[in-house]
């Protein structure tokens, strides 16, 4: 084979080697008001929760705030995020960890009760199924982040011009209502000022996708941040297999209209 049509070839290969990426900037919207920092804010007589999904891979950040004498308590067996009719505990035994890595599982469980992004592989150290938060004081715990936040949108979106670092670009913006929302979900959370839970409350919250902008420009360049932000992305190779298919049959049609010996 000639030198040139094996550059050509080898070209041809990388492309098909690549990748398009489409994102989906979505900002969440809750029954529960919003604080300056966007995040989510449920507050009575006894605590106040703050929820914030901002970060890679959406994560579940929860910042309690003790405003009572007492102790509080949080049982996280008995608390959970439930995606339509399925429901994920917050609370995970190390035995079931490998089962979050299911493709279709909409949660991935970090290592034990804490503040890192540092997923888990493998078992890791029991976490602690019960949290005590002592009196008039505050707590931070990450446990869990949101999986599969990428959509197949078919509604109609409006074409919209968005500023970025480098100026601007065109994009699709989509919007919802709680009700025909592609991506809802509910927090529960069990909670008491005993111990012994013989004395508990409920925290029940909810939040919905209320608009969506799909771009194929990344996060670096498009400032999507606050509590309420999340990113979905999704890989595809179907541009550039076109674009090589086209390529590969105008190289055939070159050669077989070559005359012989022309050296290609």
């Amino acid at each position: 084979m000639n030198r040139t049509l094996t550059t050509i070839l080898s070209i041809l290969v990388g492309f098909a080697m690549t990748r398009c990426v489409s994102y989906q900037y979505a900002t969440l919207s809750s029954n529960m008001d919003v604080n300056e920092a966007r995040e989510f804010i449920f507050e009575n007589d006894t605590l106040q929760i703050k929820y914030s999904f901002e970060g890679s891979n959406s994560p579940v950040h929860l910042t309690f705030f003790n405003k009572s004498e007492q102790a509080l308590f949080i049982d996280w067996r008995r608390s959970a995020l439930v995606f339509d009719d399925q429901s994920y505990t917050y609370w995970r035994d190390s035995y079931d960890i490998q089962a979050t890595g299911e493709v279709n599982s909409r949660v991935n469980y970090f290592n034990g009760i804490s503040t890192s992004s540092v997923a888990i592989s493998g078992n890791a150290e029991r976490a602690e199924t019960i949290t005590f938060i002592p009196p008039k004081s505050p707590k931070k715990i990450q446990i869990l982040s949101i999986n599969n936040n990428y959509v197949e949108l078919k509604d109609k979106s409006e074409r919209i011009g968005l500023k970025i670092k480098e100026g601007m670009i065109n994009a699709d913006r989509f919007n919802f209502t709680r009700e025909n929302s592609p991506i809802y979900f509910r927090s529960i959370l069990t909670l008491s000022l005993n111990p012994d839970f013989k004395s508990e409350f409920i925290s029940e919250n909810e939040f919905w996708v209320s608009e969506i902008i799909q771009s194929d420009t990344g996060p670096r360049s498009i400032h999507h941040k606050g509590g309420n932000k999340i990113i979905g992305r999704k890989e595809t190779g179907a541009g550039a297999t076109v674009g090589v298919l086209g390529l590969l049959g105008l190289l055939i049609v070159a050669i077989s209209a070559a005359p012989a010996g022309a050296g290609l």
